[in-house]
């Protein structure tokens, strides 16, 4: 026979759950709330940040090397613009999670 979900018997079963502590959390999540993980998280988002602008500068860059040609067609690198502008949002949202770790 189950045992019925409110049977206080049952580990986990009707009680509510234990509010988390550091103490309480597993290993893996104790060394992810680290501040040796926080600063590799902070890193890595300003790595990423910087990656975004390198980018940004290249397609930009490009599309005003090929303006200055003076042909009636010229190229627009919206393709590394707009994947440095990724890399800057997705780098401003890790360095936000890391100030919340």
């Amino acid at each position: 026979m189950l045992p019925s979900p409110e049977d206080p018997t049952v580990p986990g079963r009707g009680q509510p759950p234990a509010p988390p502590g550091d103490d309480q959390l597993p290993a893996y999540l104790q060394a992810a709330r680290s501040p040796e993980a926080r600063k590799a998280l902070l890193r890595r988002g300003q790595f990423q940040v910087i990656f975004g602008m390198i980018w940004f500068v290249i397609g930009l860059g490009l599309t005003l090397w090929t303006l200055s040609w003076g042909h009636r067609f010229y190229l627009v690198a919206w393709g590394p613009m707009l994947y440095g502008v990724i890399q800057i949002v997705v780098g401003r949202a890790t360095i936000s999670r890391s100030n919340r770790l």
